[in-house]
């Protein structure tokens, strides 16, 4: 049931409904006052609410309805043998208000405060608009469409994924606690990990135990039983099905019951009975639905795994198709079956496609015959007049970044490879790269973003298949020939210390200065920066607010609030850290709020490489930001750092420079070669490492 869902009583009922507070009741000296009821449950009641700055909130009171009663607004075991469990209850409650409060995550409702009043104990958290997803299976709102759905689905996954990398279960997840909010996005709500604690208390307590009909495995149902991701992901997958199909599939003890009598399975697959999901999604679903906990799908990312490697293949781009075929179709002219001629690695051969569309007549083939009478000399006059064309395109479109020259010397060298011509007249580029093989019958297939030699796999690597957006276009898209670095390697052993320097910072969202309020020497904000996004970073900042603490501990005298916050600096995956600030403006009582700011990574290497490693919108990027020594290194300020060719390691995570030349170091390397994105097109490079002494 959603949050915002008030449930009305018929009118003779009214009299019974002595268990919840009264609209007006406040709570916390005044901080929140509830407005309506909204839902309850064997562990607690859920209220609609208002805080001190008149922003809608959601309360939680901690009310155990089997141990607990109410005497006008305050709680009491219903005897005194129930004081124990009240007690026993109310403290799992806290606890775990407070670990949600470090679960920091889009798709998971956010947990403002806790506390204790009136006996028992209350959790404030986001209050959010939109429907559940049951009531929209039974009618209301927008039914999301399969794309809608396989979004929804992904963002559901990496929410789950992350409760389980932080060592804990949801044990709830059902269609009324998944909300849909107005912008579309899924948020888990209302955790059954504390009822289910409280459930193996005691056998008393044992009536507290989370188990819905349909969406908890069977697991659920045996006090004492193994419950691990595996449990949550098989809520996740019986939630979705629902909402797929319109129906809740079959009691999970049911078909237990089924299988130990030898009788078929009464699932009823999805697979093959809805149209317009990728391959492999419907089937991840049904996978994590198995009844026997070892036959599901054992994690989040395994999950994802399913429905994601079959991603459809790019589109080629329009002007590297002619090239291709040009070179392509005069060495299969000139191949003849006794002596196998040079393949040219001409799928690698076109630059990337200009900013905007360029107007291409599509190539022709002609007749056998009409090719047949062509020469080496009008092959390579007629790459180079496409080269040309794509060159003079790049100028006319007013793009300050041409194809590379290593790309035009490695056309040039790969079409000289295609006709004979003499040493003297056409030297070879020392970047260029040819490989010897048969020529194919047919048209090669297309080309990865990067060339690489001969002795690493020809294939693309799954790496190939998650570019970094800088590049703009897909793996095939970019078609750049990478030139294999020239830096050589430095004899001696590599240093066990490669990172001379690391250290997080944040971007703040506001100024702040140092003032004498009465005695005491406070923080307050002085002004706002206006680039910042205020319903992230905080909708409570304002200028003249007193910042007294974070997390809970005083800013002490005399220090920045910015050190403050690094002090308690932990970065979430989506590359912000958030704390909670204690804060008061001027004449007011004190308030927390959450502050939501990003974070970059700065690291020093020995070699005098310096990066800094952000998370943008398509993931984690690292940017070399100055280079100390020339010689140690033909990076570039403003590269991305996109893959180690030795390890195949990308550089998708803040920690993956310190992962990379681990592994190179205990190999005895002294030179990483690296794939790097430099003005919209992957290209090679190499770094020397740091040499022990």
């Amino acid at each position: 049931m959603a949050q915002q869902k008030a449930v009305e009583a018929p009118e003779p009922e009214l009299e019974d409904l002595v268990d919840e507070l009264e609209p007006g009741t406040r709570l916390l000296k005044g901080q929140y006052t509830i407005t309506r009821y909204l839902n309850s449950g064997g562990f607690g009641i859920t209220y609609l609410a208002r805080d001190s700055l008149d922003r809608d909130v959601v309360i939680k009171e901690c009310f155990p309805a089997a141990f607990c009663r109410r005497s006008q607004s305050l709680v009491a075991a219903r005897s005194r043998a129930h004081t124990a469990e009240l007690r026993s209850v109310v403290q799992l409650f806290v606890k775990e208000a407070r670990n949600l409060a470090k679960i920091v995550h889009p798709n998971i409702v956010a947990v403002h405060q806790v506390f204790e009043d009136n006996g028992t104990a209350y959790m404030a958290i986001d209050f959010i608009d939109g429907f559940d997803v049951q009531q929209i299976i039974d009618g209301l709102g927008t039914t999301p469409t399969p794309a809608q759905i396989v979004t929804i689905t992904e963002k559901l996954l990496a929410a789950v994924g992350f409760i389980h990398d932080h060592d804990m279960l949801h044990r709830d997840i059902s269609p009324d606690n998944v909300l849909i909010d107005k912008k579309g996005e899924p948020i888990l709500i209302d955790f059954g990990a504390a009822r289910e604690q409280a459930s193996q208390k005691s056998r008393a307590m044992s009536a507290l135990r989370v188990v819905k009909d349909g969406y908890s495995p069977q697991e659920f149902y045996i006090a004492g039983s193994e419950q691990g991701p595996w449990s949550d992901l098989y809520a996740l997958g019986a939630t979705l099905y629902h909402l797929i199909s319109g129906e809740a599939p079959m009691n999970g003890q049911a078909r237990l019951a089924a299988l130990a009598d030898d009788r078929p399975d009464p699932y009823l697959p999805l697979a093959g009975r809805f149209a317009g999901y990728p391959p492999g999604f419907l089937e991840a679903i049904d996978r994590a639905l198995n009844t026997l906990p070892k036959q599901r799908v054992q994690s989040a990312k395994e999950w994802l795994v399913m429905f994601r490697r079959a991603a459809p293949p790019p589109q080629r781009d329009a002007t590297a198709e002619a090239v291709r075929q040009t070179v392509v179709g005069f060495a299969q002219e000139q191949a003849e079956p006794a002596a196998p001629a040079t393949a040219v690695a001409a799928d690698a051969v076109a630059p990337p496609p200009p900013a905007r569309p360029v107007s291409t007549p599509a190539p022709v083939s002609p007749p056998p015959q009409a090719r047949s009478g062509r020469n080496p000399a009008q092959v390579v006059a007629g790459v180079s007049v496409a080269l040309a064309v794509i060159l003079g395109a790049y100028v006319m479109l007013g793009r300050g970044d041409a194809p590379a020259p290593a790309v035009v010397a490695t056309a040039a060298a790969a079409t000289a490879s295609a006709a004979p011509v003499p040493a003297a007249a056409a030297p070879m580029p020392a970047a260029a790269e040819t490989a010897e093989a048969p020529v194919p019958a047919e048209p090669a297939p297309p080309a990865v973003a990067e060339t690489v030699a001969a002795s690493e796999p020809a294939a693309p690597t799954p790496a190939e298949a998650k570019l970094p957006a800088d590049a703009n276009r897909s793996a095939d898209e970019a078609t750049i020939i990478e030139a294999e670095a020239t830096l050589a390697a430095p004899l001696g052993t590599p240093a066990e210390a490669q990172i001379a320097f690391s250290v997080w910072d944040v971007q703040m969202p506001f100024d702040s200065t140092s003032r004498i309020v009465g005695d005491e020497k406070v923080t307050v904000i002085s002004r706002l920066d206006s680039r910042s996004d205020l319903q992230v970073a905080g909708d409570w900042l304002a200028p003249g607010l007193r910042l007294y603490a974070v997390n809970g501990v005083p800013v002490a005298e005399g220090k920045d609030f910015t050190a403050a916050v690094l002090d308690a600096l932990h970065v979430d995956p989506d590359g912000r850290a958030r704390v909670v600030v204690d804060y008061a403006a001027p004449g007011a009582a004190s308030r927390t709020g959450l502050l939501t700011v990003p974070t970059v990574r700065l690291v020093t290497l020995a070699n005098g490489v310096g990066l800094a490693i952000s998370h943008q919108e398509e993931g984690w990027k690292t940017v070399v930001t100055g280079v100390a020594d020339p010689a140690a290194t033909d990076l570039m300020p403003g590269d991305v750092l996109f893959r180690e060719k030795q390890t195949q390691a990308l550089f998708d995570q803040p920690d993956a420079v310190d992962a990379v030349l681990k592994t190179l170091v205990g190999k005895g390397e002294t030179l990483a070669h690296l794939s790097v994105v430099r003005q919209n097109q992957v290209v090679s490079g190499a770094m020397r490492l740091a040499l022990a002494e």
